[in-house]
């Protein structure tokens, strides 16, 4: 499992001690506008959008940018820390050695019981990130276990429990608004399998989290893979699928956000396959995307690069 996440966790609002450390120097841009330069097609294949089509996304794309605006997360996108998928706190080993579904049950409701010490030291370090990284508030060994055991109902009854014998300071990766980030964590010794969990030792309040994945609006959204040094191309990522006669990007770009997502004409096949393809595209701006977030169209999310949640 890896990196797999295990439980999910409520959306926490980013904690003043975490804007002291990351806002210092940052001024809030001003609220979005409804106005942006409009969609653009991108990597198309087949005839193209419909002007109909082009309207309709130009018109969900100011919605989405309005609703950016009055969005809590929108500074704690621009300057704090925000976790894109926020069920990855806790990892467990690529080769967990489960043999049954009760123990994945417990391992995910959180049954775990301590028959051990654990350090009483508090933990030093700091979340690092490509060119740049902060100092935030940090759990003690005690207080991440209590994170850990969280001890839900089972999903099908008795499930048992995991037993905890001690504990060592870490670091673990989590995918965030400034890509990859290692923060501090503590790795637990458990009597398996696994061998071991390891829970994220970041304070509440000191980050923020995407909530779960909302309604698509009508409209399907895009990844964003990769966006280049001069912030000006956008390679973006979308599904179609084998029946599809044309496909491609669409871009709508206002002053505070960009937004992106996809068109797709079905072929005249009568029969298709229920599959799903990947497709790439690349996006031109007219300006660089600077500290503008890129929105999904479809949920109205904000994407990082090589973000999990759009597909």
């Amino acid at each position: 499992m890896g990196h797999s996440a295990v439980r999910t966790r409520a959306v926490r609002v980013v904690a003043a001690v975490l804007a002291a450390t990351l806002l210092t120097g940052c001024a809030a841009a001003a609220p979005g506008t409804a106005t942006g330069t409009p969609a653009t097609s991108a990597g198309a294949s087949g005839r193209g959008p419909s002007p109909a089509e082009e309207a309709a996304f130009n018109a969900r794309a100011r919605q989405v940018v309005a609703q950016w605006g009055r969005s809590p997360l929108r500074a704690a996108w621009q300057h704090g820390l925000v976790l894109t998928d926020p069920t990855e706190l806790i990892t467990i080993p690529a080769n967990d050695g489960f043999t049954t579904e009760q123990q994945k049950d417990a391992l995910y409701s959180g049954h775990f019981v301590l028959a051990g010490t654990l350090p009483s030291m508090p933990l030093t370090g700091r979340v690092t990130w490509p060119g740049g990284g902060a100092m935030v508030p940090l759990l003690t060994a005690r207080e991440a276990f209590r994170q850990l055991a969280t001890n839900k109902p089972c999903a099908n009854g008795p499930c048992g429990h995991f037993t905890v014998t001690g504990a060592r300071p870490g670091t673990m990766a989590l995918v965030t608004n400034r890509g990859s980030v290692t923060v501090p964590a503590w790795i637990f010794a458990v009597h398996g399998p696994p061998s071991m969990v390891t829970e994220a030792a970041l304070a509440p309040g000191s980050y923020a989290s995407l909530p779960g994945p909302g309604p698509q609006g009508g409209f399907d959204g895009a990844a964003l893979n990769a966006v280049s040094p001069d912030g000006r191309v956008l390679t973006i990522t979308y599904i179609t699928g084998s029946c599809i006669s044309g496909s491609g990007g669409l871009v709508y770009a206002s002053t505070t956000a960009v937004v992106i997502g996809s068109w797709a004409h079905a072929s005249d096949v009568t029969a298709c396959p229920a599959d799903a393809l990947a497709r790439h595209a690349t996006i031109r701006l007219a300006a660089p995307l600077g500290t503008r977030a890129v929105l999904d169209a479809g949920t109205g999310d904000p994407l990082a690069p090589s973000g999990p949640r759009a597909l």
